[in-house]
């Protein structure tokens, strides 16, 4: 139960860290694209990253910011305060896993 009420409290931070960064009720998934990509601050090494994700797994602009959005998300929950290349590289797994990259 403890458990419970600890990540039910992780959440609520992480939620209000993103509200804080749109300027309101905002959190990464529902924030405009162009907000996400003004607010998302990543280290070169994720620009890099994002980059070769983008040209190697053909990303559309949906898919694009679907791993920025998730790569932020990432990093909130670890308490970086700009995306890292290893945030982005999870976020990259998750994107090629549901694209058929993987099993499950």
């Amino acid at each position: 139960m403890a458990e419970l009420a600890a990540h039910r409290a992780s959440v609520a931070e992480v939620r209000a860290v993103q509200a804080a960064r749109y300027g309101g009720q905002a959190t990464n998934a529902t924030a405009p694209d162009g907000l996400v990509l003004d607010r998302a601050m990543m280290s070169q090494d994720a620009l890099r990253l994002l980059a070769q994700a983008h040209q190697e797994l053909a990303l559309s602009a949906r898919g694009y910011f679907s791993v920025v959005r998730v790569g932020r998300t990432i990093a909130d929950v670890a308490g970086h305060e700009a995306i890292e290349a290893d945030d982005l590289a999870e976020a990259v797994a998750y994107r090629a896993r549901g694209a058929g990259g993987g099993a499950g």
